[in-house]
């Protein structure tokens, strides 16, 4: 099999010159100065990879040069980033494939994260150790390669991971920035890496990487694909992008399947991709080598023993290295000036002479091959390319389903859109709704009606952080909902050890009966209490522990229902003051106090009192007094003992905790005038009046 590149125009017959299969496979680079023709040369062998029917994927890293290809050819399919005209490009770049090794994948994401930002050392350091703490947390051990937290199948095998089981780069950017991380590292997190996650957590890029699921499967199905990358212009983030992708399809390819077709990989002005290359002219630290990470040419020589084609096309320029350009089997030089041709001249054959590169006309080429004993000059056929797209796409106008980000963006697929989701991120992330969210879900397990009384809280919550009126409430609302589920289960699942099996189905669940609750064009807006009755059951028993976290979690027969809720509801350092303020006042005992402030605050949490939330409550605040574990299990037992007399006299009818008569405050002279009183009152007959002391 051979592709046409071009004819040769110094042959008397103008004999054609195509490219073979082997030499594909070897890597080919297109190079020469601005205009001179390589997006044309790149046109001519994507027409011939299509006529061969020969899949490829096309990543263009400036301009909308392709997308005329995609029209003459209907079988190319076009990802772009926040561009509703085109399916959008998301994926998690810190999830990989079964078969490959997490240890390897995050090896290879601090080098791509390291070059693409041009980090320190340190912040390397930092990077790769807090990749290894979020993977531990859900549940990996990497040595093994083995995820503890899915369940295997018959066979003893792992079935699969699911999305849920790969941390985000928001949880990333979230254990980077959190006390405990910073406690470990005994200082603050660089702030270069900060600002370099965060960049890829935000804008266009976010609209890429926040997500946990993975390239949709008709990313490798789908024969010829176009990847837009325009859609981010900073130079750093679009380094990491396609650096990534290469890495996806890298490790895709690593597979051992004796049928797996490989597809072509073309790159347009790469010159784009300078911190991937580890090139002169980079920023160096005082910690920091030149050219300490070069994860492009380690990619290209493993898609080289993978016999995965590659064609690289860049302007050729002082940061064109000869080991570089020595990775490539064949090379294509068009056009270059005379500064630029005496710096490659070492690596070129000696046939080939300087001079002819910079007089070389425009829409013509040099073509060096390993396999071939001398340079050939053609003439690349010429195409009408069009003018780069400047456009910007409508957002909102489509409502693709493969765009989802989490599991309940399928039953309302605007809600994933862009725009929707930045703006529900931001809400969710917030302290106010997590809070709000907790205390629904509380709510829903002591009263299930609240599932669908509760909602006006939520929603205005929402609204009041909004600050004014949104297209579409409810794409926003139930985007926002479902970030928060998706944080909110995660966190249970964490802290109880569940399997990502559990997980899933325990979302599944939730979702299905929040979508008649929320989602107002819903078919079935009925809701079956025994479902609900049996999903609570069930839940609490995923929930269950045989020993609680705090020493005073003994006498709870709950134990963990309410747990991670009131870790939550705590964060607020206001309830603990208010806590111990009530125990400062006049009520005697102390422990009456304690039951009295906290039956309340279960009742302000729940809507109703809750005997169980009420200790619990209990048992996190006294945990954090300054107490022995003696004096604590004292303490606690006598305020479990105030709670359950309060909860009988509760489920009788009868009042709870009266409240105590209020004194005011009496002047001296009014508490002489009583002490007199009661002298003269318990004075008996024939006493004398006792005498005042003299002065």
């Amino acid at each position: 099999m051979s592709f046409l590149l071009g004819f040769q125009n110094k042959s008397a017959d103008a004999e054609p010159y195509s490219l073979t299969a082997d030499a594909l496979r070897q890597h080919v680079l297109i190079t020469g100065g601005p205009s001179t023709g390589k997006t044309n040369t790149c046109w001519q062998l994507l027409n011939e990879l299509s006529k061969e029917q020969i899949p490829f994927l096309m990543l263009e890293t400036s301009g909308k040069n392709y997308r005329k290809l995609t029209t003459e050819q209907a079988s190319i399919r076009t990802y772009s980033i926040c561009d509703d005209t085109k399916d959008s490009l998301r994926f998690n770049p810190l999830r990989c494939e079964s078969h490959v090794r997490i240890l390897n994948h995050i090896q290879t994401i601090v080098s791509l994260t390291t070059a693409s930002f041009n980090l320190s050392i340190t912040s390397s350091k930092v990077l790769e150790k807090a990749l290894y703490a979020v993977y531990n947390n859900h549940g990996w051990n990497l040595f093994r390669n083995r995820n503890n937290r899915v369940k295997p199948n018959e066979s003893g095998e792992s079935s699969g991971y699911p999305p849920e089981a790969y941390p985000t780069l928001l949880e990333l950017l979230e254990f980077i920035e959190s006390v405990p991380f910073a406690n470990v590292l005994a200082s603050n997190p660089p702030q270069e890496l900060v600002r370099a996650i965060d960049s890829l957590v935000s804008a266009s890029s976010g609209a890429v990487f926040n997500t946990k699921l993975g390239l949709p499967h008709d990313f490798y199905e789908h024969s010829q694909m176009l990847v837009e990358c325009d859609g981010i212009s900073d130079i750093r983030n679009k380094c990491f992008l396609v650096g990534m992708l290469l890495l996806q399809v890298n490790e895709h390819y690593m597979k051992q399947v004796d049928d797996l077709e490989k597809r072509c990989i073309v790159i347009d002005d790469a010159i784009q991709l300078t911190y991937l290359m580890g090139l002169p002219g980079r920023r160096v630290g005082d910690d920091q080598k030149e050219d300490s990470w070069i994860p492009l040419s380690t990619l290209l020589g493993n898609l080289r023993r993978l016999s995965v084609p590659l064609v690289l096309s860049m302007q050729a320029s002082s940061k064109l290295s000869q080991d570089l350009i020595a990775l490539f089997g064949t090379k294509i030089f068009h056009r270059i000036d005379v500064q630029q041709a005496k710096q490659i001249s070492n690596g070129l054959p000696e046939d080939l002479d300087e001079k002819e590169l910079y007089k070389c006309p425009v829409g013509a080429a040099w073509v060096v091959g390993q396999d071939q004993p001398a340079s050939i000059f053609l003439k690349v056929p010429k195409h009408d390319i069009p003018e780069r797209d400047t456009s910007v796409a409508n957002i909102g106008s489509m409502k693709n389903t493969l765009n989802c980000r989490y599991a309940g963006c399928s039953s309302f697929p605007g809600a994933c859109e862009d725009d929707t989701f930045v703006k529900a991120r931001e809400i969710a992330d917030s302290q106010a709704f997590r809070t709000i969210y907790v205390n629904y879900f509380l709510s829903c397990q002591k009263d299930l009606t609240q599932l669908v009384h509760f909602r006006g809280r939520l929603v205005g919550e929402l609204q009041s952080q909004i600050g004014k009126k949104f297209p579409d409430i409810v794409e926003l609302s139930w985007c926002t909902i479902c970030q928060a589920t998706e944080w909110y289960f995660d966190k249970l699942a964490r802290e109880h050890g569940w399997s990502y099996a559990d997980l899933h189905e325990q979302k599944e669940r939730w979702f299905s009966m929040l979508r008649p609750a929320f989602l107002p064009d819903w078919p079935t807006r009925r809701i079956n209490i025994d479902d609900l009755r049996q999903w609570r059951d069930e839940f609490w028993k995923l929930k269950e522990r045989d020993q609680g976290p705090l020493p005073l979690c003994g006498e709870c027969n709950a134990k963990c229902r309410y747990g991670s809720d009131v870790e939550h509801i705590l964060l607020d350092s206001r309830n603990e003051n208010d806590f111990f303020k009530a125990l400062s006042g006049e009520t005697e005992p102390l422990s009456k106090a304690a039951a009295w402030f906290c039956w309340l605050f279960s009742e302000r949490v729940m809507g109703e009192p809750d005997f169980d939330l009420a200790y619990c409550f209990a048992a996190h605040f006294l945990g954090r007094a300054n107490l022995s574990v003696d004096a604590q299990l004292v303490f606690a037992h006598k305020t479990r003992q105030q709670l359950e007399d309060a909860k009988q006299k509760f489920e009788a009818g009868e009042p709870i905790f009266p409240t105590p008569e209020t004194k005011t405050e009496e002047t001296e002279k009014e508490a002489r005038r009583r002490r007199a009183r009661e002298r003269r009152k318990n004075r008996q007959d024939g006493d004398e009046p006792p005498l005042k002391p003299v002065p």
